[in-house]
């Protein structure tokens, strides 16, 4: 069985953990056998997905946390800090695109999803 997990840097800021998943090797494939996240939130909704002008993100945690919005080149386009019950995310001038939200509490990964700019 083999485990494997991926610290991931983008630019100077610090590296997060992608989930941990276990692989047993046989002759001819790969079975996974389990993933483990190393942060969880209960609820993470982005509405209305995909979206013209503004967004609203719900979080189900209490700590502040550092929320990111990075588009597929890995370039920051957004990033906010505070309490995460309810926020309005607006575009602005981000470009229409597809975009990774990253969601971080002070010492762990918590939540990632994504997000449409019509």
């Amino acid at each position: 069985m083999i485990e494997n997990k991926v610290s991931v840097y983008f630019d100077i800021d610090p590296a997060f953990q992608t989930n941990k998943a276990w692989h047993t090797v046989s002759e001819n494939f790969l079975i996974t056998s389990g993933v483990v996240n190393p942060g969880t939130v209960k609820a993470m909704v982005v509405y209305p997905n995909p979206a013209v002008k503004q967004t609203f993100l719900r979080i189900d945690e209490t700590e502040v946390v550092h929320i990111r919005l990075i588009n597929m080149l890995g370039q920051s386009f957004m990033h906010l800090i505070g309490k995460a019950r309810g926020i309005t995310l607006e575009r602005g001038k981000t470009p229409s695109g597809m975009y990774q939200i990253e969601v971080q509490s002070a010492d762990k990964w918590l939540k990632s999803g994504k997000l449409v700019w019509e």
